[in-house]
């Protein structure tokens, strides 16, 4: 549910909410319920009572561009049946979908993990973003920690807001400012510096929210101010650990001492060395699947070429000259207007140029049924690979196909 929203979101949100409550009169069972809503290109009320039926999409083009086989929402639906629960699609009065799901589940008889936390009481925290649901969100665990939260939608709202809370010295009161560094009009990069030369707002310690995937400049966040940051979307030990850095000494940054992974995109162990003359192209039509291969690669030392669609890497492999020719391609297998599967019979014809005929084609697929595999075998491609892609596994089938090119 959550990988159709993000497909037909371009721009907006996706938002995931759950909860997990009792069943009355039962101290056995408890009933999750989720719902998964998104501000994409919506579902025309004529065709919401088809979503469920086996190879049934909203219409030809939906599968041109989006590509797809319909039968992702009827396995779920059958899923949530076999486990007690139901799944139902409501209209969004704001666009996009809406659905819901219920599942019933057998209580656990472990114990849970301790979960970190922190003493906020007494302290505030000014959250700056322009994104509602990114306050809201923070807002709520942060609440949970005892800090006292108020917040601003632009650097000018967050200035005024400063303004009016100053103790008796001038002073402001607020202990932490939490500031997107995308915010529209001056950036959070720009707010920082003006808070932190501010003599008033300067014993107010700054915390980062930077784009996932975007590397951290750890000597231009401290020289805007910043004692921390971490990636969004937020996840509870990224937020936690800032915070704490942040009440504390507030000198992560200047101390370099590390963050903790961001979303498990960190640094690698693994030992490599790859041909000198590696060169990937990476086919995937779903920009945050890039943003993730893209740091996977960089972790384990290589770097890759993005392409949309098949069409566009039979391009660049035709562009490609001479000396700077694709050695490997990650190639995901469900693409709008061409395929993964076309895209690689095209190559083999020789159609992306004699040179491309044999370079290695790992499919990077969602799909972990018996026979994929021998789907993607007999296009033509190399080898084969399941989404969601880790480190480990993409470092294994890259040492196994660029080390033949060496």
């Amino acid at each position: 549910i959550v990988g159709n929203a993000i497909k037909f979101t371009e721009t907006g949100e996706v938002l995931v909410s759950a909860s997990i409550n009792a069943v009355s009169g039962d101290q056995e069972h408890l009933k999750m319920d989720c719902t998964v809503t998104d501000t994409g290109i919506g579902i025309p009320k004529n065709k919401q009572n088809q979503l469920f039926d086996s190879f049934s999409q909203v219409d030809a083009s939906t599968t041109r561009k989006y590509g797809g086989t319909g039968l992702g929402l009827t396995i779920t639906s059958r899923l949530c049946e076999l486990m007690g629960g139901e799944i139902q699609m409501f209209s969004n009065p704001k666009g996009g979908s809406c659905f819901h799901f219920t599942l019933e589940l057998n209580k656990g008889h472990e114990k849970t993990g301790n979960i970190s936390k922190i003493d906020g009481a007494n302290k505030r925290i000014l959250i700056v973003d322009d994104n509602e649901t990114n306050r809201r969100v923070l807002r709520a665990q942060l609440v949970q920690w005892g800090f006292l939260i108020d917040d601003a939608i632009d650097a000018k709202t967050a200035l005024e807001k400063c303004r009016k809370n100053v103790d008796d010295n001038g002073n402001v009161l607020f202990d932490i400012a939490i500031l997107d560094m995308n915010i529209p009009g001056m950036n959070g990069d720009e707010l920082g510096l003006l808070l932190s030369n501010t003599p008033e707002f300067s014993k107010m310690k700054l915390v980062m929210m930077r784009p996932i995937g975007q590397k951290r400049d750890t000597k231009k966040l401290f020289k805007s101010g910043f004692c921390a940051d971490f990636p969004k979307p937020a996840i509870t030990k990224n937020l936690l650990y800032a915070v704490s850095v942040s009440s504390e000494k507030g000198e992560a940054l200047e101390l370099s001492h590390p963050l903790p992974k961001d979303n498990n995109l960190a640094s690698s162990e693994f030992v490599y060395d790859w041909p000198s003359d590696t060169r990937i192209l990476l086919v995937e039509d779903n920009h945050i699947n890039q943003i993730i291969a893209e740091c996977l690669l960089e972790n384990i030392g290589l770097s890759a070429d993005c392409v949309y669609n098949g069409i566009e890497a039979i391009e660049s492999l035709k562009n490609a000259t001479e000396h700077l020719p694709y050695t490997l391609i990650l190639m995901d297998c469900q693409m709008p207007e061409m395929d993964g599967y076309e895209a690689t019979r095209q190559i083999r014809l020789g159609n992306a140029g004699e040179k491309n005929k044999m370079v290695p084609i790992i499919a990077i697929t969602a799909n972990a049924m018996v026979g994929d595999r021998e789907k993607c075998i007999d296009s033509g491609m190399s080898d084969h690979i399941t989404k969601p892609i880790n480190e480990e596994q993409i470092y294994k089938k890259l040492l196994q196909w660029l080390n033949l090119q060496s």
